[in-house]
């Protein structure tokens, strides 16, 4: 994350995690520094327990750099989207 950030002065990089991988931060090298650090969008995908705004906070995800997506199911060919949301409700 560092050399990226390095070789992109000014520009803010966002790490996009499932569910799965976010629960699994707590192994992380440095976990604390990465996630005090950067920007993270957490997603919750079909077929994933969601992870929770509470859930986040507690594995050190901090809300101000934190953003969540659900996933749409696809119910046609079309392309899936996603509904961001600054802050799940608890």
């Amino acid at each position: 994350m560092r050399d990226l950030g390095a070789g992109q002065p000014g520009t803010q990089l966002w790490v996009v995690l499932g569910a799965d991988a976010a629960r699994q931060t707590s192994g992380w090298h440095e976990a604390g520094e990465l996630l005090g650090t950067y920007h993270f969008v957490l997603v919750n995908r079909a077929g994933e327990a969601p992870i929770r705004h509470a859930e986040a906070i507690a594995l050190g995800f901090l809300p101000e750099l934190t953003r969540w997506l659900a996933s749409t199911p696809r119910t046609s060919p079309a392309p899936r989207s996603v509904a961001a949301s600054p802050r799940e409700s608890p």
